[in-house]
């Protein structure tokens, strides 16, 4: 991994796993059910983030240490790349994690679906992902459909 940027995340234990907090990225939260999953959707969430505000032009904010954290909660380093983030590997872990909605295995997040939505507003795609099955449009449209059942967290 080539690493673009470094930013500290509080994440906070729960009965399910791990909250995740970017208090320098406002609105950036993720989470998840293993400390390694909880820091690999970091990541991603943070990745997320980024690549938009790069997207946009807009300032990227200058990463600080928090300064009031209270146990049980932590703070934790969190590497970052924005280039891989559209990559096949990551479009094939959404994919998956699709595909465990639709057989009733998990829910999509909300990060899931930023994540669904910032792929298919990419100018982007790799060259790598040459997937002739990939249908962004029934990926965006099933949302709804999602929000419907309660197959939304």
């Amino acid at each position: 991994m080539n690493i673009k940027y470094v930013y500290h995340a509080i994440l906070t234990p729960t009965n399910d796993g791990y909250d995740v907090n970017f208090p320098d990225l406002p609105g950036c939260r993720t989470c998840g059910a293993t400390l390694a999953e909880a820091l690999e959707m970091a990541s991603d969430a943070a990745a997320t983030w980024l690549r938009d505000a790069e997207n946009k032009k807009e300032p990227i904010p200058v990463d600080s240490v928090p300064a009031d954290v209270r146990l049980p909660a932590f703070v934790k380093s969190v590497m970052v790349d924005t280039d891989p983030f559209y990559s096949k590997e990551n479009m094939d872990r959404l994919r998956k994690r699709i595909s465990d909605v639709e057989s009733g295995k998990a829910k999509l997040t909300e990060h899931d679906l930023i994540e669904v939505e910032a792929f298919i507003g990419s100018a982007d795609f790799p060259p790598e992902y040459d997937d002739p099955d990939f249908d962004p449009d029934y990926m965006i449209a099933r949302d709804a459909d999602y929000r419907a059942e309660g197959l939304i967290e």
